[in-house]
């Protein structure tokens, strides 16, 4: 079957560097033309050849390709080949950040998947949109449509499907802060992976156990799984999936504070990636970097490896990663007391994840925005941010920036002498999900309430803690210290000798 032969055929040449990719595809179309000469198979080998460009990240050219494939689906009346090609380029689209055309294309090729009764179709397109849901941070919508496609697999003795669908609702329940079922999901994944002898399936799955045993705070666990994980990659020779396990130990040892290891994982990684031509991994490690560089407090590389990182997601046109680099640039420039250009930076960040419906992303921005107009001392504006990005948070679910949001709140409460409302924000905050579940100190917030909270050792235990806490900023330390000295306060002795170090409100 000459399909069979040529798909099978483009599907190898996804692990090719970029400069033999010419190569390929001349040798592809050539013989296409000479064998084959068919419009069918003719469509089918654009769709090989659009594998390749989509894993080296060249999703224009992908998308191109995708394009051609469909009208000749359609041209020739072929409902299975248009539904794949729709869904494929839903994909594209979901890859390039635009995520309204991505659930678009999923939903034309849900509905062909039904039309023509091909269930495990159908499962799949379920599965594709779950995670267009996700990309878009609508968490619950992204179960529901994850749990049909279980359904459908599991009905159909799916057994793949189901392994790869159990794995989607675990980052599901992650990014609700569920990290318990997270778990559980992944590890329903990992058995069947297991099961069935996929050892793709099983080094994702326990790259994403990484990740949640990494959002738990146990490291020992993360780096267990992450190196299993890089074990599978290399035996199997995924390259691109040995890039994207450095880059999580890199990750890794960025949290436990152990920045040059976290550099040396993230170079290993941005090396693989370079090799493979895989410009939207170069465009994340890059940022990755920028991050470790900023922790260093080298701000102007950070600035740099941002730039880079920004510069990539342009090329390939990948809208979110644009708004997150443009959010990440933002950081820097607060981090520099330049909050005017960190302003101008979180605004264009927001504009990019209003645009492409991105409502985790409006959230974060909103906070970042409010941080800056904080550092501003545009107090209202600043209130009127953290507010939009309290309700985006309850909204969708997510906890950690809630408790972010209600920490930023009673500060400016406190800022507008409005000691009753601070109380109230600072009693949510407490009531919201702690150190475990969050890997976050919201009881540092206490720093900015204990002049009229009780019980006063808050106020010590947020002044030991607050470095813990992304969401402190030096200014607001430095006020508290000078109230309690004006105030001649005993706490002063329990504070730390260390000078503080500049920290951001970014989420």
């Amino acid at each position: 079957n000459p399909n069979n032969k040529y798909q099978e055929c483009g599907n190898r040449c996804q692990g090719f560097k970029k400069d033999k990719i010419s190569l390929v595809t001349g040798l592809y179309e050539k013989k296409y033309v000479v064998l084959v000469g068919s419009s069918e198979y003719f469509g089918y080998k654009i769709a090989s050849l659009r594998n390749v460009f989509q894993s080296l990240g060249e999703y224009q050219k992908a998308k191109e390709y995708y394009e051609k494939a469909l009208a000749i689906a359609t041209e020739i009346g072929h409902r299975e080949g248009e539904g794949t090609c729709n869904g494929n380029l839903g994909t594209v689209f979901q890859s390039l950040g635009e995520y309204q055309k991505a659930k678009e294309y999923q939903e034309k090729a849900l509905a062909i998947a039904t039309e023509i009764g091909d269930r495990k179709g159908e499962g799949t397109r379920y599965g594709r949109l779950g995670t267009v849901f996700q990309s878009l941070g609508e968490y619950q919508k992204a179960r529901e449509y994850h749990e049909k496609a279980l359904a459908t697999a599991t009905e159909i003795g799916d057994r793949r499907g189901e392994g790869t669908t159990y794995g989607n609702l675990g980052t599901v329940f992650q990014s609700l802060g569920e990290y318990q079922k997270a778990k559980e999901y992944h590890e329903k994944a990992l058995a069947i992976a297991t099961e069935i002898g996929d050892r793709e399936g099983e080094g994702t799955t326990y790259g994403n156990l990484g990740t949640v045993f990494q959002a738990l705070g146990e490291y020992q666990k993360a780096k267990d799984y992450y190196e299993k994980a890089l074990a599978i990659a290399t035996e199997i020779g995924d390259r691109e999936g040995e890039g994207t396990r450095y880059g999580n130990l890199g990750t890794l040892f960025g949290s436990l504070g152990e920045y040059q290891k976290a550099k040396e994982y993230h170079e290993k990684a941005l090396a693989i990636e370079t090799e493979i031509g895989d410009r939207k991994g170069e465009g994340a490690r890059y940022g990755n970097l920028g991050a470790v560089f900023q922790s260093l407090g080298e701000y102007q590389k950070a600035k740099e490896y941002h730039e880079k990182a920004l510069a990539i997601a342009t090329e390939i046109g990948d809208r979110k990663r644009e708004g997150t680099w443009y959010g990440q640039l933002g950081t820097v420039f607060q981090s520099l007391g330049e909050y005017q250009r960190a302003k101008e930076y979180y605004e264009k960040a927001l504009a990019i994840a209003t645009e492409i419906g991105d409502r985790e992303g409006e959230g974060t921005y909103s906070a970042n925005l409010g941080s800056a107009f904080l550092s501003l001392r545009i107090n209202r504006q600043a209130k009127d941010h953290f507010e939009k990005a309290l309700a985006i948070s309850i909204e969708i679910g997510h906890r950690k920036m809630e408790a972010c949001c209600y920490g930023n709140l009673a500060n400016l409460s406190r800022l507008f002498h409005d000691y009753q409302m601070a109380r109230e924000k600072e009693l949510k905050l407490r009531s919201s999900p702690g150190k475990t579940s969050l890997g976050i100190v919201p009881e540092a917030h206490v720093i900015l309430l204990g002049f009229h909270c009780k019980p006063p050792e808050y106020v010590a235990f947020g002044l030991w803690e607050w470095m813990k806490c992304p969401m402190i900023a030096e200014c607001e330390v430095n006020f508290c210290l000078m109230i309690m000295s004006e105030r001649r306060s005993p706490l002063l002795k329990c504070t730390r000798p260390d000078t503080p170090k500049k920290s951001t409100c970014c989420i």
